[in-house]
């Protein structure tokens, strides 16, 4: 497949364009940031971003989610997982 036809997306917080294949997918469900389940709204976010504004995330989130009178109350088991990884992956690397 070509360049030209790999889907783009835009990572909602640094709002920069990547192929859909470099990003991480999550979807909000019952307060919580978890990995999308391919049902319902969900959101991409870079690997960059994911590590250092998790919590810019939160709030974009809860602003999103006010209208809807819901708000994250914490991040999904997965979502967890993933920064922690990378954090080891950083450490270990250097």
């Amino acid at each position: 497949m070509s360049a030209i036809n790999k889907p783009i997306r835009m990572c909602i917080l640094c709002k920069e364009r990547f192929e859909q294949n470099s990003l991480l997918r999550f979807q909000a469900n019952n307060g919580k940031i978890v990995e999308f389940s391919h049902r319902g709204r969900s959101f991409y976010i870079c690997k960059q971003c994911l590590l250092n504004d998790s919590m810019r995330l939160v709030k974009l989130l809860n602003s999103k989610l006010k209208m809807q009178n819901k708000k994250i109350t914490e991040f999904g088991e997965y979502f967890s997982k993933i920064v922690q990884e990378h954090n080891k992956e950083i450490c270990t690397n250097g």
